[in-house]
């Protein structure tokens, strides 16, 4: 699973200048290629990369694990698909596909036709709220449309 070190870099290095080296560039993400998963697994498992369980794992059971770990730790980021995150409520992962898609939602969709009359009630009172704590006027025609 290693890469060599980076020879070129270090041939005018000691051996300890040139370990280092290599050990910020693996923290970095710029150095061998499977560092992370490599240092992430040494310290979950508190044994060497040289051990007998660690060379058993093929690339994918290590990184598949890795993974697990994270979303455990992190739910949120489990619930992403790409950019987008997946709620489970099927209207709303709906309405962020075709926002990803660039068209235009439906906000009202799913709801009967008396919650989306008290939803524009609402929000035109609210409206009209807003207008009138920051001193100004609504115009007799004004109206929300959707």
């Amino acid at each position: 699973m290693r890469t060599p070190f980076d020879l070129e870099e270090a041939k005018n290095l000691n051996l300890m200048d040139a370990a280092k080296l290599q050990a910020r560039k693996n923290l970095k993400g710029k150095g061998e290629l499977l560092a992370p998963i490599r240092i992430w697994w040494t310290r979950k498992y508190r044994k060497s990369p040289k051990s007998v369980e660690f060379t058993q794992y093929t690339l994918l059971e290590i990184i598949t694990e890795f993974w697990e770990d994270y979303y455990t730790d992190n739910p949120k980021e489990a619930l992403r698909d790409g950019d987008r995150i997946i709620t489970g409520d099927p209207l709303i992962d709906k309405w962020e596909k075709e926002l990803e898609k660039g068209l235009d939602v439906d906000l009202s969709e799913g709801l009967t036709e008396e919650e989306h009359e008290r939803l524009i009630s609402w929000s035109v009172r609210k409206s009209e709220e807003a207008m009138y704590d920051i001193g100004g006027t609504i115009p007799h025609s004004f109206r929300e449309t959707y």
